[in-house]
């Protein structure tokens, strides 16, 4: 749908070192900067900022670089859910992370004001029904294949982040060119 997505490779943490999944550790590369990213997307372009920390610095980090942009036109995510009020507070929108079992079972508990973003292995018709009494919007992300991206439709989960360029030409290409897909 005209979306863009910049993302950078898997890092093997504290080395800094790169790697994709089929291509092992890649050669030396330098993500482009958050600056560097906001400076040439269009302005009326909304922005999904996957925070990889644990202090809501990091957010108020953020906020600050969008350039003038409107916060309302940004949503982030991340597992450190305490580290997301800094930009909920000047009008992100904010989603929760749950990548394992003990996030999943905080996210059954609690009220989230936006939505939740999991990981694909947890979408099943229980969780997903307790959670969309608890949030307004729910997405996926580490959908691999075409049958999985199905079963989560049928769920009732509309946002998938797949990593996979050819699964997503694969799903659109089998809907009618009026069907939204995220």
């Amino acid at each position: 749908r005209g979306r863009l997505e910049v993302r950078h490779s898997k890092v093997i943490w504290p080395l800094r070192v790169y790697w994709e999944r089929g291509q092992g550790l890649l050669p030396d590369q330098r993500p482009p900067a958050f600056d560097e990213i906001v400076a040439v997307v269009p302005a009326d372009t909304h922005l999904w900022v996957d925070l990889k920390g644990f202090t809501g610095r990091l957010a108020r980090r953020a906020v600050g670089r969008l350039d003038g942009r409107p916060t309302a036109s940004c949503t982030m995510s991340c597992r450190s859910w305490w580290a997301l009020g800094p930009a909920r507070r000047v009008g992100a929108r904010t989603f929760r992370s749950v990548g394992n079992r003990a996030q999943l079972w905080m996210a059954l508990r609690v009220q989230h004001p936006d939505g939740v973003v999991m990981h694909e292995r947890f979408a099943t018709a229980e969780v997903v029904e307790r959670l969309h009494d608890r949030c307004a919007r729910l997405a996926v992300w580490g959908v691999e294949d075409r049958a999985r991206a199905e079963a989560i439709e049928r769920l009732g989960i509309g946002t998938m982040i797949v990593d996979d360029l050819d699964l997503i030409a694969d799903l659109r290409s089998s809907r009618p060119p009026t069907t939204p897909m995220n």
